[in-house]
């Protein structure tokens, strides 16, 4: 069969003459006979899909979660997918991505809830170990957790003391990022499916 090849060349029989020395205008044009490869486009309303969505939001990587998908095609009695055919399904699921940030467990603020509580725990510690008398209020009035009747009195030698360090804590999930620094979010139901349409973006996890 004769056909034209790329590169403006005439192939017929296995050889290749310049298209101008037979009289045909070379426009570029291919022709493909039939589809090369397996197919790269995941459905969005497939099991695959699925599994990519779950699996991404529970934190593990690209390679982590095509061995998933590729575990449910094995049962399936279908081909393997490539690392690329997965990542581009995440990006066709429109995923919200949201970059974690830092914030102070403290805070100098004396009007604060943390500060008001710091501040009780120690007093009330004060108390029994003997260091501070009742303590009244700003009506005068003495409150049962800094009454020196009625708390227990205790010795240093009842208390564990324990030092602590402070790490640098990633967010939760399989850690496929040790140095993680934003969650993944897909549009679901209300069942947990994915849903492209009409789905939710839920910060809770209750869609899961």
């Amino acid at each position: 069969m004769d056909r034209l090849g790329t590169g403006g060349c005439f192939q017929s029989s296995g050889m290749f003459s310049p298209a101008r020395e037979i009289g045909v205008t070379y426009t570029g044009a291919r022709e493909v006979e039939s589809l090369i490869g397996r197919p790269c486009t995941i459905p969005l309303d497939s099991v695959e899909a699925q599994i990519i969505a779950d699996s991404t939001e529970d934190g593990f990587g690209r390679e982590h979660t095509k061995l998933q998908v590729n575990q449910y095609r094995k049962s399936q009695n279908l081909p393997s997918l490539t690392t690329g055919t997965v990542s581009t399904c995440i990006k066709n699921m429109k995923p919200q991505v949201e970059r974690i940030g830092v914030k102070s467990q403290g805070s100098k603020d004396v009007n604060s809830a943390w500060c008001k509580a710091r501040y009780n725990w120690n007093t009330q510690l004060m108390i029994r170990f003997g260091l501070l008398d009742s303590v009244p209020d700003a009506s005068g009035t003495v409150q049962p957790w800094f009454d020196k009747t009625k708390l227990t009195a205790i010795e240093t030698t009842q208390v564990g003391w324990f030092d602590e360090t402070h790490t640098k804590c990633t967010i939760g999930g399989q850690k496929a990022d040790k140095s993680k620094r934003h969650v993944v979010r897909f549009p679901r139901d209300r069942h947990g499916k994915l849903d492209m349409q009409a789905g939710a973006y839920n910060e809770t996890g209750a869609f899961r």
